[in-house]
């Protein structure tokens, strides 16, 4: 087995204030600005989606009358099934009366 070269890393800083990475003599500058940019892009996407999210409002109306709609749902269920057996003798005798 072959021992584990060093690694070494050198930061530099340039004339226009940037810092240059080394690693072994090779230049990373330019992975790390591309880097930089595309964090910054995330970044910057990431609060434009949280901020309209808190503008839109058609969902709301939308989960509003989902949940009135469930609502409504469970409501005959219940009625049904705890009126269901009289309902029939009820409409019988109606429907004999007739």
């Amino acid at each position: 087995m072959r021992p584990a070269e060093s690694v070494r890393i050198d930061v530099r800083a340039l004339n226009n204030g940037d810092r240059a990475y080394c690693v072994s003599g090779v230049n990373l500058a330019p992975l790390s600005r591309a880097f930089e940019e595309l964090t910054m892009k995330y970044i910057a996407t990431a609060h434009h989606l949280l901020c309209n999210l808190g503008r839109d409002k058609r969902g709301v109306s939308a989960v509003e009358y989902a949940l009135l709609a469930a609502l409504i749902a469970l409501a005959i269920i219940g009625a049904v099934t705890t009126f269901g057996t009289n309902l029939s003798g009820i409409f019988t005798k109606v429907g004999g009366s007739i």
